[in-house]
This record gives C-alpha cells, sequence and structure tokens, in this order.
C-alpha cells in the first residue's frame, strides 16, 4: 500500500514548465513613428542570472522581417535583443547585418528602456529604428524565448497599426493564437528539451 501511494505523487507532481510568451503585441503609431511592444511571459522573467557560459536564465529576441524572400540574415529589418538586458539594464534595437567580427548581430541603432512588472514586460521603440523598410508599420517578426540558450519557443506574428484593430481585441486575439502555439511548443518540449541551441540569440 505505501508503494502505491509513493507512485501516485510522483504520477501528479508538476514538470518544470519552460519559459515563454504567452501574449504579444506590436502597436505602431504612424504619426508619432513609434511602435509599442507589450509581452507577458508565463513566469516571472529572470532576464539577469547567467550559467558558466554565459547563458542567460530567460531570454526573448524579436527579428523583425524587411523582405521573407531574402536569405538571412539580409531578410531582417532589425533584431530587439531581450537577451541583452543584463548588459545595461536596456534593450538594444540592433541591426541584423552586417554582423560584428564576433558573429553576432550588426551595431546597435538605440537603446530603449523598459517596464517590466511581474510577468509584463513593455517598451517603445522608434520605428525608423526597429522596420526602416516599413514605415508604415505594417511589417512581421519572428519572436523568439529561450532558457539557458535552448529554444523554447519561436513564432511569426505580425505588427498593428494603430486604429486598424481596437487595441483589447487585438490583445485577445494575439494572446488565443499565442496560447495555441505554446501549447503545441510545450508538447514539442517536452520530448526533446535540451536537445538543441538557439545560435540566433547572440
Amino acid at each position: 500500500m505505501r508503494s502505491l501511494i509513493l507512485l501516485g505523487a510522483l504520477c501528479v507532481a508538476p514538470a518544470h514548465a519552460s519559459f515563454m510568451v504567452s501574449q504579444s503585441s506590436a502597436i505602431v503609431n504612424t504619426q508619432e513613428g513609434i511602435v509599442s511592444f507589450d509581452l507577458i511571459f508565463n513566469q516571472v522573467p529572470d532576464f539577469y542570472t547567467a550559467d558558466q557560459f554565459g547563458r542567460y536564465a530567460n531570454a526573448f529576441q524579436i527579428m523583425v522581417i524587411a523582405d521573407p524572400k531574402r536569405p538571412s540574415p539580409e531578410m531582417y529589418d532589425s533584431i530587439v535583443r531581450g537577451g541583452e538586458i543584463a548588459v545595461a539594464n536596456t534593450i538594444p534595437i540592433r541591426a541584423a547585418f552586417p554582423k560584428r567580427p564576433d558573429g553576432s548581430w550588426g551595431e546597435t541603432r538605440v537603446e530603449v528602456p523598459f517596464v517590466l512588472s511581474a510577468t509584463r514586460i513593455t517598451f517603445s521603440a522608434p520605428l525608423a529604428a526597429v522596420s526602416p523598410s516599413h514605415l508604415d508599420g505594417h511589417f512581421g517578426y519572428e519572436l523568439l524565448s529561450e532558457e539557458y540558450g535552448a529554444s523554447t519557443q519561436d513564432v511569426r506574428l505580425d505588427a498593428y497599426v494603430q486604429g486598424d484593430i481596437p487595441e483589447p481585441a487585438l490583445m485577445w486575439i494575439v494572446g488565443a493564437a499565442l496560447m495555441v502555439l505554446v501549447r503545441r511548443a510545450s508538447m514539442l518540449n517536452n520530448r526533446t528539451a535540451g536537445m538543441y541551441q538557439f545560435d540566433n540569440l547572440r
């Protein structure tokens, strides 16, 4: 009987949940030339703890698409480097190319402040720095997240120009879509956790 009780306890023990974004939006104000990002994570992020290899406990990256028909890195307008928050407590917006001698992304165009409250991070950046190829505000982006260097999420989303869709409805739509993708990614990660690295987050 005692063995059966122990077995039952092991079966219901909660598994570690991978760090992911559960809701996200990028809203463009074309009159002011500003892009406002709003991300909600599935847990309180730790952007400052690093392992012996310099990989942070949690990181995210937004890769803004210029032309999906081009090869990488020329297909990207900019890289929003959430993985560099610990460096100067800001979020750098970097050019995708030419890459630097160490193989990391290109020069920093601007560094922007952010507000982190529990599981939510918000920040704004100049549209000209984020998407110089799409100053009308209609651009797509790849949202990536990782945990100590291992990929946990890679989704393709679109920015919205302010006024196109009411903001509360926008957050619901994007949040619902991301929840579906998070569930799919969680199922995949349960089978492949720790088996691959996310080299693009450099």
